[in-house]
């Protein structure tokens, strides 16, 4: 019977879906070997009955080998600069290597080299067929992901599930890395640029009723900005809005200001912020139910938006984007889209139904109580 190994990061707080995951693999696989990224997480989930094992107990022994043979680990297909590329984009991320391996190998190509040598180790060990990899581009998940290509392995990734109740899993990535079936999202072939306030002017109708707009910030070092969309950050996309509302256009609209519950929003950072802007500390749901208008970067709140009918424009390039239709902008000098969904309009609603049926088909559905 063929096994699996499943990364899975310190996903503590997924305990009762993780569980759920456990008890659907091992009736599809001989063996089901998860791997975490520190011990306490690896602890907590043997204590709950799984076949777990961590970085941090394990890795000592995989850089103590005389020589780091960085050729041997990178496939000759792999283009290089692709490849500094994603070193570059994971080199944002938070090291998930032990302090004790970071003080001796400091650079990126070094702890590839030492995490490859422990995901081959695993993979031949335990006789590796499979591999199911949590959602983005951290050191750890793609150098397994690297491993189980160079193999030969069946390769799925996973996060949270963007439905409620679900683990979402594709076979090329989550977000905008995702695969879905080709498909006509309906766009009308516009190559007219507009401004910005024209597209949310599309809103018009329903913000003279309720002027509320919500804008959504993400972590800073999401991999999806920093790859799919016209933003380096946070701060960027922030700028750009700042300036943006400094327009009369927006003068009656109210402006809620969203940070991510995993990003520490230092306001001093941002005292160029019009005083319009309101910071808000009601919850997701609170929030979301107030807003008219949703504007984001590419965050899975604008799938929430989406699913509540609420208006949404989109800067970047993600899961749902793949189905909405898009207006160009000029942003730095460059033609970029601008996504949109409008509960008003027949086309988008349509496309509403593709992205839940598509979900449905790339989602694992859970009962999480």
């Amino acid at each position: 019977m063929e096994n699996i190994i499943v990364w899975i990061d310190s996903s503590i707080k997924l305990e009762n879906k993780l569980i759920k995951l456990k008890e659907f693999l091992i009736n599809q696989f001989g063996e089901v070997l998860f791997v975490s990224k520190d011990k306490s997480t690896a602890k907590f989930y043997q204590s709950k009955g799984f076949n777990i094992i961590s970085i941090e107990e394990n890795i000592d022994i995989f850089k103590e080998q005389d020589i780091l043979k960085y050729d041997d680990f990178i496939p000759d297909e792999i283009d290089k600069e692709i490849l500094n590329s994603i070193i570059n984009f994971y080199s944002f991320k938070k090291n998930s290597l032990p302090n004790y391996v970071l003080r001796e190998y400091l650079d990126s190509f070094s702890q590839l080299s030492i995490l490859g040598r422990f995901w081959s180790f695993l993979i031949k060990k335990n006789n590796i067929s499979h591999g199911l990899v949590l959602n983005g581009i951290s050191i750890n998940a793609f150098s397994l992901s690297l491993c189980l290509y160079q193999n030969k392995k069946n390769i799925m990734f996973w996060e949270n599930g963007l439905i409620p109740s679900s683990l979402f899993i594709n076979k090329s990535g989550v977000n905008a890395f995702s695969y879905i079936e080709s498909h006509d999202n309906n766009n009308l072939l516009d190559e007219n640029i507009y401004k910005v306030e024209e597209i949310i002017d599309l809103f018009s109708r329903d913000l003279s009723k309720k002027p509320s707009i919500l804008i959504t910030l993400q972590v800073n070092t999401d991999t999806n900005i920093k790859c799919f969309s016209p933003f380096f950050g946070v701060r960027d996309f922030v700028l750009f809005l700042n300036t943006e509302f400094e327009k009369k256009f927006y003068r009656n609209f109210d402006l809620f200001l969203r940070s991510h519950p995993k990003y520490n929003f230092d306001k001093r950072s941002y005292k160029f912020l019009a005083k319009k802007f309101i910071f808000s500390r009601l919850s997701f749901e609170e929030d979301i139910d107030r807003a008219t208008l949703v504007i984001t970067i590419n965050s899975t709140t604008g799938l929430e938006a989406i699913l509540n009918k609420k208006g949404l424009v989109s800067f970047g390039n993600s899961y749902y984007s793949k189905f909405l239709r898009f207006k160009y902008i000029i942003y730095m000098g460059y033609k970029i889209k601008v996504f949109i969904f409008n509960p008003n309009n027949n086309i988008d609603m349509n496309n509403r139904d593709k992205i839940l049926s598509s979900l449905n088909e790339n989602s694992l559905l859970i009962n999480d109580n």
